[in-house]
């Protein structure tokens, strides 16, 4: 349940700046979108329609290529630095270490970040691991040998 409250807060904080990045590097033109637009009278012959196919995997591509170059050094800075974890983990409590709850380093938050897309390409399994796992480990702290854990609370003397 943190884990999937800390993902929202880091799409929360990720959303705008995607937003920003679309409206000034837009991946389809007006008038690719108007052409795109159902309800046109006429019918597209076949190389239209598969140049029309062709531009929206393109374009869909280039969506994954803003998500990942945006996610990526959000996720990898954060998790390798003294906050151990995202705004998200770092909101809720948690954070991000090695199996001897050490901060994870560089190589390995990226790692950890690459390791998601294979947690997330086999049905979202490797997300749902933690549910079934002794150490609450998703697929992707398993490969990097990683955990997230609940911080501490600070002391109150």
């Amino acid at each position: 349940g943190r884990r999937i409250a800390a993902a929202l807060v880091d799409l929360v904080v990720l959303i705008p700046v995607l937003v920003i990045l679309l409206r000034t590097l837009p991946p389809v033109s007006p008038t690719e979108l108007r052409r795109m637009q159902p309800g046109s009278d006429r019918r597209l012959s076949k190389v239209d329609r598969e140049d029309l196919y062709l531009m929206v995997h393109w374009k869909f591509s280039w969506l994954w290529a803003y998500f990942f170059f945006v996610s990526a050094p959000y996720l990898v800075l954060t998790e390798s630095s003294r906050l151990q974890g995202s705004l998200g983990k770092h909101l809720l409590r948690m954070r991000v270490t090695d199996l001897g709850g050490r901060r994870i380093r560089l190589g390995r938050a990226t790692g950890r970040y690459l390791a998601r897309y294979l947690s997330g390409s086999l049905w979202l399994v490797g997300f749902i691991m933690p549910a079934f796992t002794s150490e609450k480990q998703a697929l992707h702290d398993i490969l990097t040998e990683t955990r997230v854990v609940v911080a501490e609370k600070p002391d109150e003397t």
